[in-house]
């Protein structure tokens, strides 16, 4: 089954607190081009390896395929 393009648009992915550090995702979010978002508790729980302003630029560089740009 593929999704069709309006529910592929509406895609993002996230964090976990056991399975996936916030910044083990925007390499997977850049090649299915959605947006990553931060669970800052499951990051707490399962902390980034990227200190937080780093990993929040990177975050922010996922909303660029959506034309999103976040301040």
């Amino acid at each position: 089954m593929r999704l069709t393009d309006g529910m592929q648009a509406q895609l993002a992915l996230k964090n976990n607190e056991v399975c996936y550090r916030a910044d083990d995702l925007p390499p997977v979010c850049d090649a299915l081009v959605i947006m990553l978002i931060l669970d800052y508790d499951h990051n707490h729980l399962y902390p980034a390896t990227l200190a937080l302003p780093d990993l929040v630029r990177r975050i922010n560089d996922t909303w660029a395929c959506k034309r999103i740009h976040v301040q």
